[in-house]
């Protein structure tokens, strides 16, 4: 897929749209809460080797397997800029 097809625009546009609601899903059921919890908890024990196959949750997700195609990373350009409006101070809402 090329960087320029508008179809990269239309999915940047619904992720964009998933990803506000389910932030307001998670602020709303206090599951943001719960991940701080976990993240802490992998950050207390990140010296810690039990086995040797341990792994903090921040190290997890980013051994998430993603290609780096350049229609991906225009996608991914594209979701940053409708979640991040440049007006960064505050006001403005996501624009998807």
């Amino acid at each position: 897929m090329s960087p320029d097809d508008p179809r990269i625009d239309h999915l940047a546009a619904r992720r964009c749209a998933h990803e506000t609601a389910l932030g307001v899903a998670i602020d709303g059921s206090g599951l943001d809460e719960a991940l701080d919890g976990l993240l802490d908890q992998g950050d207390e024990h990140a010296g810690e080797q039990e086995g040797g196959g341990r792994m903090s949750p921040m190290q997890a997700i980013g051994r998430m397997p993603y290609d780096f195609a350049p229609a991906r990373i225009r996608y991914e350009e594209r979701v940053i800029e409708l979640l991040h409006p440049a007006d960064q101070d505050g006001d403005t809402p996501p624009t998807c």
